[in-house]
């Protein structure tokens, strides 16, 4: 099995060598934006990357004779919706309920034990090129809150996404082997934050490249817009770096973690009408947007971005018009 650490308070110089031998064949198009997050000295959630995991599962649970088996027995086609179905089913139960290898088990707990947080998100990077601008890419949703105590589970259930039946039509049309992962697993620490949100290093609405957006509300970002929590919201000029407009939303309520859920929990009477984020940290994150942007070739970027501690980590980046 490959980890690749990308806790850069730590062991820099052996990081900085993994993080500069790996490619989207080995880490998914996630892993490749920590690198790049890495190499920048940008901020990100403390975790590391499972590369060759996958396969070890399969062979050391001998799951590939047994998912041939189940193909040949169904008849699977692109044809036949039925058979897609049924089989799908009979190996999606299977991956969840086989022992999972006590060796392999060992060593990722050894991994998780490294990273000290009670708590990880279990993020799905896809190795197949173009997997992440279709619809299947929606079949792998992160697993979020997970604990030592639930976290293999958490790993095979991704890991069966592999079969759903969007999955096995999607390999039987681009002809993908069934031994061929779809996805490597991320495994990052939860960011406990007291205000997240996002980032746009474009405005928007009204594309003026020489804005940056930033949308902003107290707790965690998961669910915001669902939840009908309105986002404070601040517009920075790119050249002068001067504040441009604030809109200020009260916010009587936030979500945050509590044990592996996420609640909803009511926000402190002091800070419901306040200012989520101070102009100090406006300008500081603005900043950050752009540096960020400048690392994809000055492509607008919408930005996912978490403040915990008077830091501020990016979870993720895309361009905005994949957004």
């Amino acid at each position: 099995m490959t980890e690749v650490n990308i806790n850069i308070k730590k062991n820099e110089e052996k990081v900085q060598a993994d993080m500069n031998k790996i490619d989207i064949r080995m880490v998914g198009s996630k892993g490749l934006f920590l690198r790049d997050m890495f190499n920048a000295k940008v901020l990100v959630p403390p975790g590391f990357i499972m590369a060759s995991i996958f396969e070890q599962f399969m062979e050391g649970t001998g799951l590939y004779a047994r998912i041939n088996t189940i193909m040949d027995a169904s008849g699977v086609s692109l044809s036949d919706m039925n058979s897609i179905l049924q089989a799908s089913n009979e190996i999606v139960n299977l991956i969840n309920n086989i022992d999972f290898p006590k060796e392999l088990e060992t060593r990722i707990l050894n991994e998780f034990s490294k990273l000290k947080a009670e708590y990880v998100a279990v993020r799905p990077s896809f190795v197949i090129d173009g997997v992440s601008s279709l619809s299947l890419a929606r079949e792998f949703p992160s697993q979020l809150n997970v604990n030592r105590d639930i976290l293999i589970k958490s790993i095979k259930r991704i890991w069966a996404t592999s079969f759903s039946p969007a999955s096995i039509a999607y390999r039987l049309e681009k002809n993908i082997d069934m031994k061929r992962p779809l996805v490597v697993l991320l495994i990052q620490k939860m960011i406990d934050a007291e205000v997240s949100g996002v980032c746009f290093t474009s405005h928007p609405i009204t594309k003026d490249r020489k804005q940056i957006v930033v949308e902003a509300s107290f707790g965690l970002n998961e669910e915001v817009n669902t939840k009908g929590i309105a986002r404070d919201t601040y517009i920075v000029d790119k050249n002068n770096w001067k504040i441009l407009g604030k809109t200020i939303f009260p916010q009587k309520t936030m979500l945050t973690r509590v044990g592996s859920t996420t609640n909803e929990v009511e926000v402190g009477s002091v800070l419901q009408t306040k200012q989520k984020l101070s102009n100090a940290q406006i300008l500081s994150l603005a900043n950050l947007a752009k540096r960020v942007e400048d690392i994809y070739d000055r492509i607008p970027q919408k930005i996912e971005w978490a403040l915990e501690k008077n830091n501020f980590y990016i979870i993720e980046s895309q361009p905005i018009s994949k957004a």
